[in-house]
């Protein structure tokens, strides 16, 4: 099995307990609006992550982008996937970057959507994360059951409609495989200097910066499209 598909597999099986490991706490996002001195639109303090939905968009954003930076520096300096432990087991043959850099596109995807005040804990929001990933590797349309649907329409589908498990399936499979190529194309092979099939941190920085803005797009319009 080529690594390739090692890493789509393994992405696969396991981005639930990636989400669920990489997960931002609510009371971080809370904490940096506070000290940045947002309030809600009609003056009322920041308390909870509900009172998100009434900040305004462009302080949604300021936070939003802040923690894209954090998680692309981050991301850079760490290499290797050594915060996850023992919660997934690895295969020999998945470079321990590969986790990594979806556990960092999952969290980048985790505190964007918190910042626009979005309910983390729903299988609806679950669902909208995980599309969040798929706009951060890149791919634009999902082909389910023959046919291919834009990952934006999909995206306001599930704001409106119960969740539904063909989909996000047809959408994890698409994310694993993309993820799979990003970190064996042989442009970064040209590019950075492969040590044991391991990615560069900086390719890795760049990679989860690229994906972060692609996510803030893609949650900046569910945002402007949510009911207030």
């Amino acid at each position: 099995m080529d690594t390739k598909t090692s890493i789509a597999e393994f992405v696969d099986s396991s981005v639930d307990q990636i989400v669920e490991w990489s997960a931002v706490d609510p009371k971080k996002v809370i904490e940096e609006f506070q000290a940045a001195g947002f309030k809600c639109t009609d003056g009322r303090d920041i308390e909870q992550v509900q009172d998100l939905r009434d900040v305004r968009l462009g302080d949604a954003e300021k936070i939003a982008r802040r923690f894209i930076k954090t998680n692309t520096q981050l991301a850079a300096g760490q290499g290797f996937a050594t915060g996850i432990g023992g919660l997934i087991t690895i295969p020999v043959s998945v470079p321990a970057d590969a986790a990594a850099y979806v556990g960092w596109l999952a969290r980048t995807a985790s505190a964007v959507q918190l910042s626009y005040g979005f309910d983390h804990r729903t299988e609806t929001a679950d669902a909208q994360l995980k599309l969040a990933m798929l706009a951060g590797v890149g791919v634009s349309s999902v082909t389910i059951q023959g046919t291919e649907v834009l990952v934006t329409q999909l995206a306001k589908k599930v704001m409106t409609t119960p969740y539904h498990s063909a989909p996000m399936q047809a959408a994890v499979k698409s994310l694993a495989a993309k993820v799979g190529i990003n970190l064996t194309h042989k442009s970064f092979a040209k590019a950075v200097p492969l040590v044991g099939g391991a990615i560069n941190g900086s390719v890795q920085g760049g990679l989860v910066n690229v994906g972060g803005k692609r996510i803030l797009s893609y949650y900046k319009e569910l945002a402007s499209l949510a009911p207030q």
